[in-house]
């Protein structure tokens, strides 16, 4: 089981389903936790979209490409919670990175 990762002070935590920072935490869906595992495991790179979604859905035939930024956006919410704005940027045209 992989252990809790952590990156400028935010830890995922992939058994629980949670991301914490500030002394709290909250759950991520299993997608979510999906987006983050990933972006952890490439913090400091930016991650293609399209390499994303590969990882997510993977052998999907047919995926809405808003899909994934529908996912990032409830990510985002929940990091503001938490008091993160900017901890996934976008870079246009290229994709997501912490």
């Amino acid at each position: 089981q992989p252990e809790c990762l952590e990156y400028n002070g935010i830890i995922l935590n992939p058994v629980a389903g949670t991301l914490a920072a500030n002394g709290q935490e909250r759950e991520l869906t299993r997608t979510e936790l999906k987006i983050m595992y990933y972006l952890f495991q490439h913090a400091g790179q930016i991650v293609p979209r399209l390499e994303l979604v590969e990882y997510l859905w993977d052998n999907a035939v047919f995926l809405d490409d808003n899909a994934l930024s529908i996912h990032v956006t409830r990510i985002r919410g929940k990091l503001e919670e938490l008091g993160l704005s900017d901890f996934i940027r976008t870079k246009r045209g290229m994709g997501y990175m912490i």
